[in-house]
C-alpha cells in the first residue's frame, strides 16, 4: 500500500510539473524547429534535402509520427505524449533500481528523474532528443544489469540495439 501511495504522489507531481506545457499549447525550446521538419517529413519531404538540421534522423521521424497521431503542430498533444514518455522512463528507472536495490530506491530514482528532468531550464519540459533517448538507454541499462550470472547473454544484443536507437535521437 505504501508503494502505491508513493507512485500516486509521484504521478501527481510529474503531471503538475508538466501541466503548464500541456495547457499552454506553445512550443517549448527547439520544438518549433523539430515540428517544422517533422511536418515536412510527414508531408512527404526528404529529410536533409527538403529540411536540414544537425540532429540525427530518428528525432524528426518521431515528430512526423507524433504529429500523424495528434495532428500537425498540436503542441498540447505533443506535450501529452512527452508526459507518457516521461512516465515510461520513470517506470523503467523504477524497475532497474528496484531490481538492483529495493522499491524505495526505485521510487527515488523515478522521483529524481521526474523532478530534475524539468527543473533548471524550462526547455527540458519539451519533447526533445534527450527525453526520447533516455527511455531506450534506461531499458538497455536494465538489460545490462539483469541476469549477470549467466555466461550467454543474448539480451545484450537488444541492449546494444537500444543504445544504437538512442544514438539516432
Amino acid at each position: 500500500m505504501e508503494q502505491k501511495k508513493a507512485w500516486l504522489a509521484l504521478a501527481l507531481l510529474t503531471v503538475a510539473l508538466r501541466l503548464p506545457g500541456i495547457i499552454d499549447g506553445r512550443q517549448i525550446g527547439d520544438e518549433s524547429f523539430y515540428s517544422v521538419i517533422g511536418n515536412i517529413v510527414l508531408d512527404g519531404g526528404d529529410l536533409y534535402v527538403d529540411a536540414v538540421d544537425r540532429k540525427p534522423p530518428l528525432l524528426f521521424y518521431s515528430y512526423a509520427g507524433f504529429f500523424a497521431l495528434v495532428g500537425k503542430y498540436n503542441f498540447e498533444g505533443l506535450h501529452a505524449l512527452a508526459l507518457l514518455v516521461t512516465f515510461a522512463t520513470m517506470l523503467a528507472l523504477y524497475v532497474v533500481a528496484a531490481r538492483l536495490f529495493d522499491w524505495r530506491v526505485g521510487i527515488a530514482a523515478a522521483f529524481f528523474y521526474s523532478v530534475f528532468a524539468v527543473t533548471g531550464d524550462y526547455r527540458n519540459a519539451g519533447m526533445n532528443a534527450s527525453l526520447l533517448m533516455n527511455l531506450p538507454i534506461v531499458i538497455a541499462l536494465g538489460l545490462l544489469f539483469g541476469g549477470h550470472a549467466r555466461k550467454l547473454r543474448p539480451e545484450l544484443l537488444v541492449a546494444g540495439a537500444l543504445l544504437g536507437l538512442a544514438f539516432l535521437y
